[in-house]
Formats: structure tokens, C-alpha cells, sequence
């Protein structure tokens, strides 16, 4: 899409939609301030003027990539848009710990806007501030970005745990399985197919020893990555919300959790340092031996395989790419090789 085609259909839109969803009195004009391509939507980040007030928003627009029938972005566009709102209601109650708000949902233009919310990206600060050799007090002020991190989730968990439901470690098999079948069949990804007989004794054998507590369920993000939160002082904002989907509830304390570890296989950041950050992250959450949970080591598995499932493509990837792929790959094997051989092992003692 040119950026001619994504402006008309931005100023197509209703001034009386702008006036009814923002707090800015008459509607006077719409700025473009940048657009954005990412692989799935096209994004324009937009000042909205009234005469009142001005407000910043998200303009996104889905990329038909496979040509699907329009009604099926119709249904997309509408069903992420209630999704995101029920989110937006359930946190509405807290100053702290909050989602972005969204705003409108226009599906015959497979385009829904969001509010632009405050703060600064978690990974973005995580890059700046955990390379090398940090300060006591960047390392404190990070710290303290994960720990209301966690404290976000646990929040979550309080609002919208599911009581009357049971985690199915059966279908977290079949999710692993059905990645682990990709993986080891195809040559080129250069899986052994012993590690899939591995994993699949390994979850066997785990799921029989599953306590209660472990198979607490609670709606998840299903993608709780650092790119997706930012931080404002002690404010911690969650963006993308286009699921409710019920899962364990150490699903996005877990996923957050990994994304951190993935970090280790950067020579800037030390395993001490990431450890540190993991604890904080543990500690906000209320349960600072999350990670020698069994089922939390099950996700994490989960995780690596479907992390690797995404980079082990190396007939599409040019010789950089694929080269510090496979050194991902070894790295993430190693840690799959440790969560199978020494299941209730502390992670933190090995990464001193």
C-alpha cells in the first residue's frame, strides 16, 4: 500500500467518529506524524486537533497478505476491537497498572485506532541501560521496571482468573508436539528427532506430578514480549491486545521470562545481570520461585520451540542472519538440554 492509499482511507474518517471518541471538543484537523510497516499492518501515528485539546493516536491498517475474503478482515478488525475493549474495561479501575485504550474500530476498512499511551518501551530501556557492566542505580531503576512488571501481572491474574477451569497439560503437549513435528521432519531446520522422543517422555512424565497451583488458569496476552509494555515511572502500560484466551496463568510471566533469558546470547549482556532482572520480575509477581514450578519449566519449553520454530528457517535467511541463527540455536538447545536433564534446577545458580 502507498502512503497516498493509507492517507485517503486516514482522512476519510468521520470527523464526528474523532469527536466522539476523544475528548477534544470540535474536531479541527489530523496531522500525520509517522508511518510505520510492520509485517502483518501498516501504521500511521497521527495527532488528532480539536479546539479544545489534542490527542495522539494509532491508525493501523491489516496487510491482506494472502488475499483472504474481505469479511474475514471484517471479522478480525471487529473481534480484536471488543477483545481489546473488554481488556481496557477490567483495568479501567487501576491508576497503575493499566492497557491502551482503544478507540475505534472501522472493519470495512480493516482499520482500528488506538490512544497513544505514556511511557517508555521495556525493551528499549532493557537495551540501553543492561549492557555490560550497568550502574548500581541504572541496575536498580530496571529492577524496579520489572518488579512493577510483575506486579502488572499479578494484578492481572487477580482480575481475571478463571476459578472454574483447569490447565490441560494435554493440550500443552499437543501445542509442543505439533512444533516439535516441524522442527525434527524437516533436514534443513537441523532438529534431531531424538530431542522430540526427549521432550515428549520429559512432558509424560511431568504432568502427573502437577499440583493444583500449577494448573491455575487466567486470561492471557499470549504475546507478553517487552516491546509490548511501557513504563512510566511506576505506571506500567501493556499494549496489542487482540485475545482473550485462557491459559496457565505463568503463560506471560513465563514468556517475559524467556525473552530475557534470550538476551544471554548476546556477548553485551551478562547472565548475572539478566538474572537479576528475571528475579525482580519473579518478585513483582508475587512468587519469586515461579521458575522451579514444573509447569513453569513446561512453558519455557513451550517458548524455546516455538521461538526456534520461528529462526530455524534457514533457506530463507541470507548469510548473517543465518549464521547468528545457529548460534541462537546452539544456545537455546543448550537451555532445552538443561530444562530436560535437570528439571528442578535452580536456572539462577547456573547463570552465576
Amino acid at each position: 500500500m502507498q502512503k497516498s492509499q493509507l492517507n485517503e482511507l486516514i482522512f476519510s474518517i468521520p470527523p464526528s467518529r474523532w469527536e466522539e471518541s476523544l475528548p477534544i471538543g470540535e474536531f479541527r484537523r489530523l496531522e500525520v506524524l509517522q508511518y510505520i510497516t510492520r509485517p502483518f499492518s501498516f501504521i500511521a501515528r497521527c495527532r488528532v486537533q480539536g479546539e479544545r485539546d489534542a490527542r495522539v493516536v494509532f491508525i493501523k491498517r491489516y496487510r491482506n497478505l494472502k488475499n483472504k475474503p474481505p469479511e474475514v478482515y471484517r471479522q478480525k478488525v471487529e473481534k480484536e476491537h471488543q477483545n481489546a475493549l473488554y481488556w481496557y474495561q477490567k483495568f479501567a479501575g487501576s491508576p497503575q497498572f493499566r492497557v491502551v485504550k482503544p478507540l475505534l474500530a472501522i472493519p470495512e476498512q480493516f482499520i482500528s485506532v488506538t490512544e497513544e499511551s505514556r511511557g517508555e518501551s521495556l525493551f528499549q530501556l532493557v537495551l540501553k541501560n543492561a549492557r555490560y557492566f550497568p550502574s548500581p542505580a541504572a541496575l536498580r531503576q530496571l529492577e524496579r521496571c520489572l518488579r512493577n512488571t510483575g506486579a502488572w501481572l499479578r494484578y492481572k491474574h487477580s482480575i481475571l482468573a478463571e476459578p472454574g477451569e483447569t490447565y490441560s497439560p494435554e493440550s500443552l503437549m499437543e501445542y509442543m508436539d505439533v512444533r516439535l513435528k516441524i522442527l525434527a521432519e524437516d533436514p534443513r531446520r537441523r532438529f534431531d528427532p531424538v530431542l522430540r522422543e526427549r521432550v515428549l517422555a520429559f512432558m509424560a512424565q511431568q504432568k502427573t506430578r502437577f499440583t493444583p497451583e500449577d494448573l491455575l488458569v487466567s486470561l492471557s496476552h499470549s504475546d507478553f514480549n517487552p516491546g509490548n509494555i511501557l513504563v512510566d515511572g511506576d505506571t506500567v502500560t501493556v499494549l496489542d491486545f487482540g485475545r482473550l484466551v485462557k491459559e496457565s496463568y505463568l503463560l506471560d510471566v513465563s514468556k517475559l521470562y524467556f525473552q530475557l533469558q534470550l538476551l544471554t546470547g548476546k556477548p553485551q549482556y551478562r547472565r548475572s545481570v539478566v538474572g537479576q532482572l528475571q528475579r525482580a520480575l519473579l518478585e513483582g509477581f508475587g512468587d519469586p520461585g515461579a521458575d522451579q514450578r514444573r509447569v513453569f519449566r513446561c512453558l519455557m519449553i513451550r517458548h524455546i520451540l516455538t521461538h526456534l520454530n520461528g529462526i530455524t528457517r534457514f533457506w530463507k535467511q541470507g548469510f548473517a542472519e543465518k549464521f547468528y541463527n545457529r548460534r541462537v540455536m546452539r544456545k537455546e538447545l543448550k537451555m532445552l538440554d538443561d530444562l530436560l536433564t535437570n528439571p528442578m534446577r535452580d536456572n539462577h545458580e547456573k547463570q552465576r
